[in-house]
């Protein structure tokens, strides 16, 4: 098995795990299934000026893989 570990870009408008996902099965792989974490951003993200699931990587996304 094969586990990719992508997010969003363009402030959660463009999910990465829909782009990867058709590509590896191009690539010869079978798409198992996506995780989909949905974070709670800590006290960390503030310092840098982030809300709470307003910007930056909001979701841990993890598309497996596994070869045909």
């Amino acid at each position: 098995m094969l586990h990719l570990k992508v997010g969003e870009i363009r402030k959660g408008k463009v999910k990465l795990d829909e782009y990867i996902a058709p590509l590896g099965i191009k690539a010869g792989f079978e798409c198992f299934g996506v995780v989909i974490n949905l974070q709670k951003f800590t006290k960390t993200a503030n310092i840098w000026g982030v809300s709470n699931n307003a910007v930056g990587t909001n979701t841990n996304r993890i598309v497996v893989f596994r070869k045909k």
